[in-house]
């Protein structure tokens, strides 16, 4: 990963939010962070597109799911009282 603080700026128009957190860290001082990316070629640092959406993604489907979950119970809930005020007119 290359860091050039000198033009943040620049930076902001051509990297993305995670790249950028990234370098934030490094120029406040992450030694390991910044031994890390140094070190270690491109297709191991674990900075790609693939594995930053791959959280995204995760989190997507138990939001979505708990989401669901929550509309099943409040649509089950209203059913139920529905049903408990018919009984109540006859």
């Amino acid at each position: 990963m290359d860091i050039d603080m000198a033009g943040p700026l620049n930076h902001l128009l051509t990297e993305g939010n995670f790249q950028e957190a990234l370098a934030f860290r490094v120029a406040s001082g992450n030694r390991v962070l910044k031994d890390h990316l140094d070190s270690c070629s491109a297709n191991v640092q674990y900075t790609s597109k693939i594995v930053q959406n791959e959280p995204i993604s995760v989190f997507d489907d138990v939001w979505h799911s708990e989401i669901l979950q929550d509309v099943h119970h409040v649509h089950a809930a209203q059913c139920d009282s529905s049903f408990i005020t018919r009984l109540r007119h006859v």
